[in-house]
């Protein structure tokens, strides 16, 4: 079992497309999550935005040719929210992609154990960019995390955790909460189950315009 609680407002859809369900269904089926501030930018009143739903590895970035990634990135669209279950062996992707309407650079891993996470975590970091969305599965059996980074533009402070007990979890949190001067929001907390019990992972970031 996995929750994930997502930090999103509602938005207003110029056009959307969706894709179709297929194979074996994990009930992949993405939240309308957003990467926090700016509003502007990443929940903006109208915005072109694309949801795909139940994809395999494969259909999602095959290692040889096009997949959805490739498609969707080459169109000028970047992910806001990225869901991966796993039943242990195979998992499904599940995405939802807005139009990267200010071009900013960002980034996708996946499928890293936890030494290469961390490391990806740093390269992102020495380009200037910020963590939005982790993710953590299974793959035949081992530990994997996926990552999406977005360009810092707005140099905003951030802060991020995995891999965390429930008490580990909530320590952090008032941490968060209690940054002296600067407000901060969470826009991705993720709850997975692992050998050593129920495990979590959390991004919180500046919260410069006061949202909810």
């Amino acid at each position: 079992m996995r929750r994930s609680f997502k930090s999103w407002r509602p938005h207003r859809v110029a056009a959307l497309t969706v894709g179709p369900a297929v194979g074996m269904s994990l009930g992949v089926v993405p939240a309308r999550a957003v990467p926090g501030v700016p509003s502007a930018v990443f929940d903006p009143d109208n915005v072109r935005s694309v949801f795909l739903y139940d994809q395999t590895a494969q259909q999602f970035d095959p290692p040889v040719g096009s997949g959805s990634f490739d498609e969707y990135k080459a169109a000028g669209y970047m992910i806001v929210d990225l869901d991966i279950e796993s039943n242990g062996t195979v998992y499904r992707v599940g995405s939802v992609w807005q139009e990267n309407t200010d071009g900013r650079d960002w980034r996708l891993e996946r499928d890293l154990d936890g030494t290469a996470f961390g490391l990806a975590w740093d390269d992102a970091v020495a380009d200037g960019m910020r963590l939005v969305d982790q993710e953590s599965y299974l793959v035949d059996g081992e530990r994997r995390y996926a990552g999406v980074w977005v360009e810092n533009i707005e140099g905003l402070d951030w802060a991020s955790r995995r891999d965390m007990d429930e008490q580990t979890l909530d320590t952090f949190n008032t941490q968060q909460q209690s940054v002296s001067g600067q407000p901060r929001m969470p826009i991705d907390i993720d709850q997975y189950v692992t050998s050593a019990g129920v495990r979590w992972a959390a991004v919180w970031v500046e919260n410069t315009e006061n949202l909810d």
